[in-house]
């Protein structure tokens, strides 16, 4: 007799589905349970790469999100770190877009785990572009990096609807631009965040993941050999987790009580920005939900991780 299909991860699944699907017999991984949250996944699927829509579509308050290409504007001076190199333009997500995505699950249905709309301390704001640029080198690590100047995040509220093109002396690692589109999912607690596990409740936290990751690839890898690779989104908890790094998240973005650390951005470098972060490496944008509330942008923190 051939063994059970397990099933399928509700991969647009409200909190209630993805709980049962992990507690189910064909899983089994509770663990994974009591901390399922919700994530906006930046899909490129079926999306042609190029800036063609972007210059036929954007006039400020087009929904259009891309990685690479032109930064939107106004703005008045291209980012460079304190010695004058240019940064790379990385991203630049239109919110209201990410907003839909939000209000189309409902909080209310989705459950726990889902950012508050209402609370700016959970969420982006719901209008406007949030602009990354990195100069695709500072890993983060070091105190000096952001004082260095090496990325800019920059919350542009209302967009003029022109577009600026990187001037001639910033070097993007490769030439890329690639429109995305925001796609309600959800995040588990990555294995490096369950290290403590016995190994039978670790193997199954691994079976977990991999089933996200083959339901997702199967979108992009139809037919083909499976490549579990990262998955570029907003909110949710970041590829490699946290452990590794709480302690330089509290160096160089230090807590008062009852403040915390949160995941804006992990942006993998394995498909459109492969080469952006080194081999493998992704980007992650790190903030206090203090300065989120404040909408302090200009104080977020960027990691770049390896694998």
């Amino acid at each position: 007799m051939a063994p059970a299909t397990r099933p399928a991860p509700p991969i647009n699944g409200s909190s209630a589905e993805i709980t049962a699907w992990l507690n189910g017999p064909a899983l089994n991984a509770p663990e994974l349970s009591d901390d399922i949250r919700f994530s906006v996944v930046l899909s490129a699927l079926n999306v042609p790469a190029g800036r063609q829509d972007i210059d036929e579509l954007w006039d400020g308050t087009a929904h259009i999100s891309w990685l690479g290409g032109p930064a939107v504007g106004p703005l008045t001076q291209w980012p460079q770190r304190r010695d004058g190199k240019k940064l790379a333009h990385v991203a630049s997500l239109h919110l209201g877009e990410v907003a839909d995505v939000i209000e189309d699950q409902q909080r209310t249905v989705w459950g726990p785990g889902m950012p508050d709309r209402n609370d700016p301390a959970q969420s982006l704001p719901d209008s406007g572009v949030l602009e990354v640029f990195h100069d695709c080198e500072a890993s983060g690590y070091e105190a000096d990096d952001g004082p260095s100047g090496a990325w800019h995040v920059r919350w542009v509220q209302t967009p003029d609807g022109g577009i600026v093109d990187a001037p001639d002396d910033a070097e993007p690692p490769t030439d890329v631009c690639q429109v995305v589109i925001p796609s309600a999912s959800f995040s588990l607690r990555p294995p490096a965040d369950n290290m403590d596990l016995p190994d039978a409740a670790f193997n199954r936290v691994l079976d977990a993941h991999d089933a996200v990751h083959d339901a997702w690839q199967s979108f992009y890898k139809a037919g083909r050999e499976k490549v579990f690779m990262p998955l570029s989104h907003v909110y949710g908890h970041g590829w490699k987790g946290i452990t590794e790094i709480s302690g330089i998240l509290n160096d160089v973005l230090p807590l008062q009580e009852g403040d915390e650390h949160v995941l804006l951005l992990d942006l993998e470098g394995w498909t459109h920005l492969e080469g952006w972060f080194g081999d493998a490496g992704h980007l992650e944008v790190w903030m206090r939900r203090s300065d989120l509330a404040a909408r302090a942008f200009d104080k977020a923190w960027c990691l770049i991780r390896m694998g």
